[in-house]
């Protein structure tokens, strides 16, 4: 019987919130000295290009998993020959 109990929740590792503040502190340092309007624009503008840019290269990729754990598959593969 699997249970959360039995597990930690939370990373021993503050990697992945580095990797999530540091783009977020630069799309916002050209908006840091502007009105809070633009201050929020700024950002919200930079993170809606993001995410449809990477919706459209999603839409046009025909694997069947996406494309960074196909490498990872191939690589692994590599290694295991």
């Amino acid at each position: 019987m699997w249970s959360r109990s039995a597990y930690i929740s939370h990373t021993k590792c503050d990697h992945q919130f580095i990797n999530m503040c540091e783009p977020f502190n630069k799309a916002i340092l050209e908006y840091r000295d502007k009105p809070i309007i633009n201050l929020i624009e700024g950002p919200k503008f930079h993170l809606t290009n993001q995410i449809v840019t990477q919706r459209d290269l999603m839409l046009r990729y025909k694997g069947n998993i996406c494309p960074m754990m196909q490498l990872l598959l191939e690589k692994a593969k590599r290694e295991a020959d």
